[in-house]
């Protein structure tokens, strides 16, 4: 530290004060620099947030939209719910672009698989929505229940075949229960509803069998058509909650993927929260300890440079007072190579030349005064 010193001492005074200057000027750098480091990191997380949270939302849009086509069945949902989707995919793409950790990583590269397979099951849910509006659609009896009350009217004329003609009028009432018991298999979903409606027409089909003897040949073949239609509507019947149950299976495996989604997303926000205040910490901490540093290196500094400068100069001017004085037994001396130890050689020497010529000046009037005695001493002589 001490040869560091020494050192110090033999540069000019202009690069001393380059160097204060310039390491006052690196340390305020250092504070920007760090500053500038730790604001980009906040604000690249902060996007990162940004992102996430969109994610989210436009993930919540887009099951609200699901929800809503699975009560309406309307089709503009499921555009809606795509569009949601979309968003989201654009969001996950804009994610990969930014620097994550090798777990964070891991956990954003799930989430193109999940939306695929959301988009998958989803499609499959359409699908079986359709196959049972599709199905409710056939199970529509109204043409064969007018058949059979066209034919039972035919059959009130004649009060022997008013029998007959309640019978199928039953026929016709069975018909029109079948509607009610499509809208219970609806609204219930279950197996129970199911065999309902199936037996309700299986009954429907018993009683058209049980009449066609009382019938004309003709009305037969009529019933008989209405029979073979209902009879279709029956295997139609059997088949809604098969559908049910793949829509039903589908959508587990799509909310499966969509917390997968959620999960992640929700994750990533959270950690992604937690580093931005980590973050910020970080850098009031950094800022704070490089500023404390720039201050006491600054102030170390300008006292050293200071006292480098004022010390000879305090030397120098004592030793000029002197001399003014006419004190010439100062003795000023110095190893420095710097402007100051230049000044203090050179009063130095003065002082030197001084007093050397001032010895000079003492011994020529010693010298002369001595003459003078001796020429005065041989004047007497002479006299």
């Amino acid at each position: 530290m001490k040869r560091l010193l020494i050192s110090f001492e033999n540069v000019r005074v202009g690069k001393k004060l380059a160097l204060g200057f310039g390491l006052v000027l690196l340390l305020s750098v250092a504070v920007a620099v760090c500053g500038i480091k730790n604001l980009n990191d906040i604000s690249v997380r902060a996007e990162k947030i940004s992102q996430l949270k969109a994610i989210t939302d436009q993930f919540a849009l887009a099951r609200d939209a699901r929800m809503q086509y699975v009560k309406t069945h309307d089709e503009k949902f499921i555009a809606a719910n795509e569009e949601s989707l979309k968003q989201v995919d654009g969001k996950i793409a804009s994610l990969q672009t930014y620097p994550w950790r090798g777990e964070q990583l891991q956990m954003l590269q799930t989430l193109p698989g999940a939306m695929q397979g959301y988009r998958e099951k989803r499609a499959e849910t359409v699908s079986e929505t359709r196959k049972r509006e599709s199905i409710v659609g056939a199970l529509v009896l109204t043409r064969e229940e007018a058949d059979v009350t066209r034919l039972a009217q035919s059959y009130t004329q004649d009060p022997a075949t008013v029998g007959t003609a309640n019978a199928l009028n039953e026929i016709s009432k069975h018909l029109t229960g079948v509607a009610v018991r499509v809208k219970l298999l609806e609204l219930q979903n279950t197996e129970e509803a199911q065999q309902a409606l199936v037996g309700f027409i299986a009954e429907s089909i018993q009683l058209m069998d049980a009449i066609k003897p009382q019938l004309s040949a003709a009305d037969v073949n009529a019933l008989t058509e209405v029979e073979r239609s209902v009879t279709g509507k029956q295997e139609s019947a059997q088949a809604y909650l098969a559908s049910y149950l793949a829509e039903e299976q589908a959508t587990k495996e799509l909310a499966k993927s969509g917390a997968v989604l959620t999960t992640a997303s929700s994750s990533l926000f959270q950690e992604e929260l937690k580093a931005t205040h980590s973050d910020i910490n970080q850098a009031i901490l950094w800022m704070s300890l490089i500023t404390v540093a720039a201050i006491l290196l600054s102030m170390a500094t300008a006292f050293i440079i200071t006292r480098q400068i004022t010390t000879p100069l305090s030397a120098t001017l004592r030793v000029a007072q002197q001399i003014a004085r006419g004190d010439l037994r100062a003795d000023l001396h110095t190893s420095r190579r710097d402007e100051l130890g230049e000044l203090m050689q050179a009063v130095g020497e003065m002082n030197d030349d001084l007093r050397r010529i001032i010895g000079d000046i003492r011994s020529g009037v010693s010298q002369v005064s001595h003459a003078s005695a001796e020429i005065a001493a041989g004047n007497n002589d002479l006299s």
